[in-house]
């Protein structure tokens, strides 16, 4: 897993999309690691969405939003 880190500036509207893309998408990122052995990858995958949206540090309100809507939280 990874995180993604923004400043408190990011508008909402950009950090909503981020979040959608990378539970509607996954394949995409996916596929740029499956060359590596699952050990040795710096993603795990398959990339779930309900494990996207949780966590160690806060989500961005955008973010959030988008994770709520779609029952992730």
């Amino acid at each position: 897993d990874f995180l993604l880190v923004c400043r408190d500036d990011l508008p909402d509207d950009i950090a909503h999309v981020i979040a959608s893309v990378m539970c509607e998408t996954p394949e995409i990122i996916e596929n740029q690691y499956k060359h590596l052995p699952p050990e040795r990858s710096p993603v795990t995958y398959p990339l779930l969405p309900r494990k996207i949206a949780s966590t160690s540090i806060p989500l961005h309100p955008g973010a959030k939003s988008y994770y709520a809507a779609r029952g992730l939280l």
